[in-house]
Order: C-alpha cells, then structure tokens, then sequence
C-alpha cells in the first residue's frame, strides 16, 4: 500500500493550515524514488 499521491496532498493541506494559523511561509521538498533509478 504506498499513496505518495494522497501524502502530497496531506502534506499540503497540512502546510497551508500550519501558514494560516502561524502566518509563516513553509517550504517542503518530497524526494520522488520513481525519478531516480540509479
């Protein structure tokens, strides 16, 4: 069972509430696997 998707989404959802209430910008990096196969 891995949703990467629905965890992106979490994420976001997560971060622009934490930006609403603290008032402060949040930047995530989400590292993709299926990009790198090295």
């Amino acid at each position: 069972m891995s949703n990467k998707p629905d965890m992106e989404r979490v994420i976001q959802v997560l971060i622009s509430l934490l930006e609403e209430q603290e008032h402060v910008e949040i930047t995530y990096t989400i590292e993709k696997e299926e990009d790198k196969t090295a």
